[in-house]
């Protein structure tokens, strides 16, 4: 029972819903302001919110845990790598490290 519990799914689907509504956060914030229809302030709020989303489905893809299929976590984590202008390989490599070593002298 706590094994089935603890197994990756073949797809987390509401991590996978929190990366498109934060892709289309994003994309509604930059376009109303460039429309002028948002405001600089709100913009900022927006795309706040969507980056924060965009990390936390990062940071599951980064730990293989949006898909039992490795594909799926390297897809969508270098698509959320893409929006913070970094690469995603080298964010998975460095937050590894971090929990290597976390707690060490």
């Amino acid at each position: 029972m706590l094994r089935a519990a603890l197994r990756v799914p073949q797809v987390a689907w509401p991590t996978l819903g929190l990366f498109i509504g934060s892709l289309g956060l994003w994309t509604v914030a930059l376009w109303g302001h460039a429309a002028g229809l948002i405001g600089w302030a709100a913009g900022c709020v927006l795309c706040t919110l969507a980056f924060h989303g965009l990390f936390t489905v990062m940071h599951d893809a980064s730990h293989q845990a949006l898909s039992r299929y490795r594909w799926v976590n390297e897809v969508v984590g270098r698509l959320c790598g893409s929006a913070f202008l970094r690469a995603f390989v080298g964010f998975r490599f460095i937050h590894q490290q971090h929990h290597k070593h976390t707690n060490d002298d």
